[in-house]
């Protein structure tokens, strides 16, 4: 019986005990598992966008009529004509008058600030674009945008125009 009763009690030595160096390997885990996330995620880069104004939204303002302004494959300058037909084929006129006197003619007729769409073929030496760009600016037009036409629309340029 002795034995027994000394089974079922425990000695004041042996007090149960939770062991710490597993909880201890747990938590260092856990740290160096967040520091490491943390140090991989990628800093965000912000875009700076202007948001237009709530009251600019209702103006009644129309907005002006883009000029186009086309330079043909073999060097003359059209603009667009009268009329589009249905399909989508674009009618082209071409300038009869140099392109600094017809910028003079339409800078009369345009306010300043009138939106001007150049086009050229795609093919066309950057040198001459800043040229015309050059002439732009000189004749006081501000708002030119630049559209790069393909060999096709270059073509269909010359075919439509009268």
């Amino acid at each position: 019986m002795r034995r027994r009763h000394r089974r079922g009690k425990r000695s004041k030595e042996e007090s149960p005990e939770v062991s710490m160096s597993p909880l201890i390997d747990c938590v260092f885990l856990l740290l160096v598992f967040f520091l490491a996330t943390t140090m991989l995620k990628k800093k965000e880069k912000q875009i700076p966008v202007n948001m237009p104004d709530m009251n600019l939204s209702s103006s009644k303002e129309p907005t002006p009529e883009i000029q186009v302004v086309a330079m043909g494959p073999r060097g003359n300058f059209y603009t667009l004509g009268a009329r589009q037909t249905n399909i989508g084929r674009v009618t082209y006129k071409k300038i009869r008058q140099t392109l600094p006197d017809y910028l003079t003619e339409l800078g009369a007729v345009h306010p300043a600030g009138a939106p001007i769409r150049l086009d050229v073929p795609r093919e066309t030496r950057f040198a001459l674009i800043v040229e015309l760009l050059d002439l732009f600016q000189e004749k006081q037009f501000d708002n030119v945008s630049l559209r790069l036409l393909d060999e096709q629309s270059s073509k269909k340029m010359l075919r439509y125009s009268n």
